[in-house]
């Protein structure tokens, strides 16, 4: 039984001896040997996607379909830093103004602003005086939500 692996180089570099006599190493350069093994196999299993759908085509197969990720979700819990953030911006454009980013209390808040908007609860725009922040229609909704959630609970 060999003691190689999925991933031992297919065709291995010999070690280097440098001058000092310490043994030196490559790396591992090259393709894994169940790489090589799918290409000469003709068979789609070598665990890279690309160089399976390659040989599918080959084989005149259809490419396997590409998933799309999936959106990663936030969810916002009452109490949190994200619902903090949430609850500062609805309050200061209630009246159509926006948050200053200066004004987030803490460096939890204002990261929390940042999640915020990375997932479109919140908008942004730069102005003079620095960042600034605004509700979307998602982040009114999940804002109203929060509240009912806070007001239901008591």
């Amino acid at each position: 039984m060999s003691d190689r692996t999925d991933d031992t180089p297919a065709f291995p570099s010999p070690p280097v001896i440098a001058p000092n006599g310490r043994r030196l190493t490559r790396g591992s350069v090259g393709m894994s040997l169940r790489a090589y093994a799918a290409i000469h196999l003709r068979h789609p299993d070598s665990g890279i996607g690309w160089l399976d759908n390659m040989i599918r085509a080959a084989n005149g197969a259809q490419p396997a379909p590409t998933q799309t990720p999936k959106k990663p979700q936030l969810t916002i819990e009452p109490g949190t830093a994200g619902a903090l953030a949430l609850e500062l911006v609805g309050r200061a454009t209630a009246g159509g103004g926006r948050l200053p980013a200066a004004e987030a209390p803490d460096l939890k808040t204002r990261c929390a602003l940042d999640a915020l908007e990375k997932f479109g609860f919140v908008t942004s725009a730069e102005s003079p005086l620095g960042r600034n922040f605004a509700l979307t229609d998602k982040g009114r909704e999940q804002l109203a939500a929060l509240r009912e959630a806070e007001g239901g609970a008591e």
